[in-house]
């Protein structure tokens, strides 16, 4: 009995050492644009047909030609027979969001979508 008991202290005192020898866990860097990324989410959804299966992919800031940050990137969403179609470019300043194709957009989607393709093709 004595001999179990030294090896369960033995094991006990490893595995209390492995894990306070562990490493800490490092944090990642808080992305300073996060709130506006986040409005741009919420904004481009509530265009969609079904807002829930949005599905976002290459969302980047840049700045627009007066130097303001925009978010541009692309979403995907079910359609009407609930399929997801494509995805297709968005684009987001601090007033609304833009789907491409959306001619009825209040602000000017391809002054705000030359910003998003400039940073596009300097990145390559």
């Amino acid at each position: 009995m004595a001999r179990i008991s030294s090896h369960a202290a033995i094991l006990i005192a490893i595995f209390a050492t492995t894990n306070l020898a562990a490493a800490p866990a490092k944090k990642k860097a808080a992305n300073p644009n996060a709130a506006l990324i986040a409005k741009a989410r919420s904004a481009t959804t509530a265009l969609l047909r079904d807002p829930g299966s949005a599905q976002f992919r290459n969302i980047r800031v840049v700045p627009d030609m007066l130097d303001n940050k925009v978010v541009c990137g692309e979403v995907n969403s079910k359609n009407g027979f609930g399929g997801y179609g494509a995805f297709v470019a968005f684009v987001f300043n601090s007033r609304a969001a833009i789907l491409d194709g959306d001619h009825k957009a209040k602000l000017d989607y391809f002054s705000l979508a030359n910003a998003c393709a400039t940073d596009f093709w300097n990145a390559r």
